[in-house]
């Protein structure tokens, strides 16, 4: 998420497991670029070398999508927290 906010683009393995939702954010946005293997990885670092459009497009967004997202865990608590008011008020 570092480097997303901060306006760099994102290379990262497959392995994605405890951070798959906001990596597919990251990618469908084109902040992120997912890379198979070390051959991958060297095809992608050449290519946001090379393209300076691609480079630009992917580092402005990331902090837009960073910023799309900020407040999440609040307005995720402030549902849970709903819910339990409902469910013990249900339950009186």
């Amino acid at each position: 998420l570092e480097p997303a906010a901060l306006g760099l683009p994102v290379l990262v393995g497959p392995s994605q497991f405890n951070f798959q939702t906001i990596c597919e954010q990251l990618e469908d946005g084109g902040a992120l670029k997912t890379v198979r293997d070390e051959q991958d990885l060297g095809g992608a670092v050449s290519a946001l070398l090379l393209d300076k459009e691609l480079y630009a497009r992917m580092s402005t967004a990331g902090p837009r999508i960073i910023e799309e997202n900020r407040g999440a865990l609040e307005r995720t608590f402030q549902l849970v927290q709903k819910q339990l008011s409902q469910y013990m008020h249900d339950r009186t």
